[in-house]
């Protein structure tokens, strides 16, 4: 028994560094369903901590066409919920950081039919105040602007504390 709760909880260990899935839904654009169909999100590291590197891995299916090439645009803003004077509370999005790549930088181009997986790693600046944010992924063709991947990510970033061994490792 003990031997079996040492495997379970070393279980839920190694899924806990390995990666986890954030909450997300895939979107549309203009009222169309995207090409691409997401059937797996995962975030790297757990618990986004600002001063680091996050790595977005996208699954899915391409119903499509082979696409020869492509704009992947991301888009990141934040809720703030603001007290009002009189009472109540207001809330507003607001866009804070903004991003337009070659799609090809992102999956191995030309993007076939069938199985299909995006990469997206950005570093975490350390001035990244703590608290939850939406990013919208939004992949486009290149030449027809057809949509081919639309995905709405919610993510929530900490504060990064160095201690002295970060600290000596990064000097």
């Amino acid at each position: 028994m003990e031997s079996l709760l040492r495997c379970l909880a070393l279980a839920g260990i190694i899924g806990f560094v390995v990666g986890a899935t954030p909450p997300w839904t895939p979107c549309k654009v203009h009222g169309k369903t995207p090409l691409f169909t997401p059937t797996k999100v995962d975030l790297n590291p757990i618990g986004i901590k600002s001063g680091s590197d996050v790595v977005f891995t996208i699954d899915g299916v391409n119903t499509a066409h082979a696409v020869s090439a492509g704009i992947f645009d991301v888009r990141v803003s934040k809720k703030m919920t603001i007290k009002l004077p009189w009472g109540g509370v207001a809330t507003k999005e607001i866009a804070l950081y903004s991003e337009s790549k070659s799609l090809c930088e992102r999956a191995d181009c030309p993007i076939p039919t069938g199985d299909v997986s995006f990469t997206y790693v950005k570093h975490i600046p350390g001035y990244t105040p703590p608290g939850d944010y939406s990013i919208k992924l939004v992949a486009k063709e290149e030449g027809t602007n057809e949509i081919l991947m639309c995905l709405d990510v919610e993510i929530s970033v900490s504060i990064f504390k160095a201690n002295r061994k970060t600290m000596i490792a990064a000097s």
